[in-house]
C-alpha cells in the first residue's frame, strides 16, 4: 500500500479572461482531472507488470469525499505521509485539515 502525492499549481496570471475565470471550482476540477490521469497511468503500469491488459482500461470514477483521509488515519495508514503533506503544502486550509486529522485516534 502506498500514498502518492504531488502538487497542482494553477495560476491565473497570464490566463486570458476570454477563457473563463480561474476560481476554486476550476482548480478543483483540474486537480480531479490530474488525479484521474495519475490513477489511469498507475493502473496501466500495473496491468503491464502483471501482463493483464484486460484490466488496464477498466472504468473507474473518483469522487470527492466529505472527510478525506479519516478512514486512513483511523486504520493507522499513511500517517507519516499525510503529515509530510501537511508540512509541505502551500494550501492553508489543507494544512489546517491535516492538523485536525492528527487528533483522530487509530482504531485497533
Amino acid at each position: 500500500m502506498a500514498l502518492r502525492t504531488g502538487q497542482v499549481n494553477i495560476s491565473s496570471s497570464g490566463f486570458p479572461a476570454e477563457l473563463g475565470t480561474v476560481n476554486v471550482d476550476f482548480v478543483m476540477s483540474e486537480a480531479l482531472r490530474q488525479a484521474e490521469i495519475d490513477v489511469l497511468l498507475l493502473i496501466e503500469n500495473r496491468a503491464t507488470e502483471l501482463e493483464r491488459s484486460d484490466v488496464a482500461y477498466l472504468p473507474f470514477e473518483l469522487s470527492e469525499q466529505p472527510s478525506p483521509f479519516v478512514r486512513c488515519k483511523m486504520r493507522g495508514h499513511f500517517t507519516k505521509q499525510l503529515m509530510d503533506v501537511k508540512d509541505s503544502t502551500q494550501c492553508p486550509s489543507l494544512a489546517q485539515y491535516l492538523n485536525l486529522l492528527q487528533q483522530v485516534s487509530v482504531v485497533r
